[in-house]
């Protein structure tokens, strides 16, 4: 097989050339111009592979227009591992009962892998789910790679939430390299196949969910526990929640200086009281050194 890197701009005259394409964690935006002549290579039978990775509001390529026109969405979030086992890193998520969609595992082989510094994706048609997350994971089986086949030409598309299960830290981990040859035997086979949706596929799918910030939350109470026992407290949790309890006025400045008439003090400027220091010395004693002897008279 032969492999070559493209440093140019993405062009129908280069894709020509090729049979498979491998976007590895794109950071730089593309043209308008590459994602039609990437859009057009798949629809025309080309194989394209994409990684992904954990993502941020500051990531500048826009590899996700492309992935959209497929049904693919990543998200903007990471999968983590909601106990230690085997890696140390909460981002390296140890996935044991991973579930994949039978058009990649065609034998329903048993896969444990490794998923690093990943995010999820949502799926919708006419992309269908690669693979989920499984249920020692955060978020619980959710997507965490997408297909897409054409079955008129052929063409195929895959996107996986993170590049670095094929990295070299992570290719010997688990079953890392037999997955890869799976998903590359995916794209390299000239036969038809039947891609299979999750929703038939016995793939259980969450829903995706966003989090509220816990930790801000856990600040605001307006009840403890004891308290809410002769209380009626309410089905929806975050009615429980005063956003007003804490805040920054000047509301009560009025009530404080009444209570300057109330109490009998004079409203005056506070001044600085010079601080007096008392530091009281041990009395003196003599530093003398004497030795005293003593004589027994005797007297006869």
């Amino acid at each position: 097989m032969f492999r070559f890197s493209n440093k140019e701009e993405i062009s129908s005259q280069i894709l020509k050339t090729s049979n498979i394409i491998i976007l590895p964690g794109s950071q730089n935006p593309f043209e308008e111009s590459e994602l039609n002549a990437l859009k057009s290579f798949i629809n025309e039978g080309g194989r394209v592979l994409v990684l992904l990775a954990e993502s941020n509001q500051d990531d500048t390529s826009n590899i996700n227009i492309l992935l959209e026109e497929y049904g693919i969405i990543p998200n903007m979030d990471c999968l983590i591992r909601t106990h230690y086992y085997k890696y140390f890193h909460p981002k390296e998520c140890y996935i044991s009962d991973i579930s994949i969609n039978t058009s990649l595992n065609k034998d329903k082989a048993s896969f444990n892998i490794v998923y690093p510094f990943g995010c999820t994706m949502n799926v919708n048609k006419p992309g269908v789910v690669a693979f989920t997350s499984g249920s020692t994971t955060f978020p619980v089986d959710r997507p965490l790679g997408a297909l897409y086949y054409n079955q008129n030409t052929g063409g195929r598309l895959i996107a996986i939430g993170t590049g670095h299960m094929f990295a070299d830290k992570y290719l010997d981990q688990e079953k890392n390299e037999p997955f890869r040859e799976m998903v590359f035997e995916f794209l390299t086979t000239n036969d038809n196949i039947k891609v299979t949706p999750s929703d038939h596929d016995d793939m259980d799918v969450w829903d995706y969910h966003n989090v509220p910030d816990t930790a801000e939350l856990s600040e605001r109470p307006k009840l403890c526990l004891t308290d809410a026992i002769s209380h009626t407290v309410s089905a929806d949790y975050s009615k429980l929640f005063d956003h007003k309890m804490y805040s920054m006025n000047t509301s009560l400045v009025p009530e404080a200086i009444g209570l300057y008439e109330k109490l009998g003090v004079k409203h005056q400027p506070l001044k600085v009281i010079r601080p007096n220091f008392e530091a009281p010395l041990p009395p003196l004693q003599a530093a003398v050194s004497y030795n005293v002897l003593m004589f027994r008279v005797g007297i006869s």
